[in-house]
């Protein structure tokens, strides 16, 4: 979407933190950015812990959330803007101007205290003009996820899936036999499956290409750590063939979607969204779904048919259909 919004000639400015802000300015090392701090969220390790964890670090969110409001009210003075896109952050709206939420999670999936999760995501919902859902009524991608509450359906829009690869030249490669290991996430859990997938006995007879890793843990001669990479590197990568192992995040699977890659999902654990996602794409698209916890006792040998996750590229975002000219 920053793509299109640049190509447009409209001015962009980036406000966020953590590995999110570092990965935009990585790749748009041109633009202007505000750094917002933030609170650190802490990952339990199963799904009713981190309902827990989330219930009881709630006042931190709510004031963290409040904090990132006053922080954007400053910086809107600054820059004036026309339009503010808020990627599932719920501070970052301004009454006066007008402010889009994107996100697929409308209802999200709470093993405990489900009310009070529901209804307190939905009075912050309430505060943007427009939610913009990244998916397709054809397709459904995020299934129950995405439904609207009746309340807000007037703000709802499925606006098609989104990649940050849609907008480049692919020069595709096919020509890698092994694996693509590709990291994202918070810590702990980041570094567990790059050392969890390393110390597995089937994959150090194998290529790797480790993506996305943010410290350097192989010595094996088969792997090759690339780090965080630009978008115009992990393309050709990505689309060489090899089977992708990776978290079942839903800005991922539109990625991978987009380009057609062989996926072996590993929910984050204690993140109940990417279980539920994971196991709707091995009953619906014949992907495959491990958990973190099975890795070690399954025959990883068996994986080597996995059907193509592919999403035609024309349910992709369109720009004008949403964004006047500047």
């Amino acid at each position: 979407m920053v793509y299109e919004f640049l190509d447009k000639n409209y001015e962009v400015v980036f406000v966020g933190n953590g590995s999110s802000l570092e990965f935009l300015k990585t790749n748009f090392p041109s633009i202007k950015s505000y750094d917002l701090g933030g609170l650190e969220i802490k990952i339990a390790a199963n799904n009713r812990g981190q309902s827990l964890s989330i219930a009881t670090q709630l006042p931190k969110f709510i004031h963290a959330k409040n904090i990132e409001h006053d922080k954007l009210l400053e910086i809107t003075e600054i820059e004036k803007p026309q339009l503010i896109i808020s990627d599932n952050r719920y501070g970052i709206y301004h009454p006066e101007i007008k402010s889009v939420l994107i996100t697929h999670q409308l209802k999200p999936r709470f093993p405990i205290l489900k009310g009070l999760f529901q209804s307190q995501l939905e009075k912050w919902m309430r505060n943007f003009d427009e939610i913009w859902v990244p998916d397709n009524d054809e397709i459904n991608l995020s299934d129950r996820l995405s439904n609207s509450p009746k309340h807000l359906k007037e703000k709802v829009k499925k606006i098609g899936f989104l990649s940050h690869f849609s907008f480049h030249k692919n020069d595709l490669q096919k020509d890698f036999e092994g694996f693509n290991l590709l990291l994202s996430g918070p810590d702990p859990q980041r570094t567990k499956l790059h050392e969890l997938v390393l110390s597995h006995p089937y994959f150090s007879e194998k290529n790797m290409n480790i993506l996305g890793n943010t410290k350097s843990l192989s010595k094996n001669e088969k792997h090759k750590e690339f780090g965080v990479v630009k978008a115009e590197t992990l393309i050709p990568i990505l689309s060489s063939g090899a089977i992708v192992i990776c978290r079942s995040g839903y800005s991922s699977i539109m990625d991978l979607g987009y380009l057609g890659c062989k996926c072996i999902f590993i929910p984050t654990p204690g993140q109940p969204e990417q279980i539920y996602l994971a196991k709707y794409l091995s009953k619906k698209n014949n992907q495959v779904f491990v958990s973190q916890k099975s890795l070690t006792k399954k025959r990883l040998d068996i994986f080597q048919n996995i059907e193509p996750l592919k999403i035609d590229r024309n349910l992709y975002f369109e720009f004008q259909n949403f964004i006047k000219p500047a």
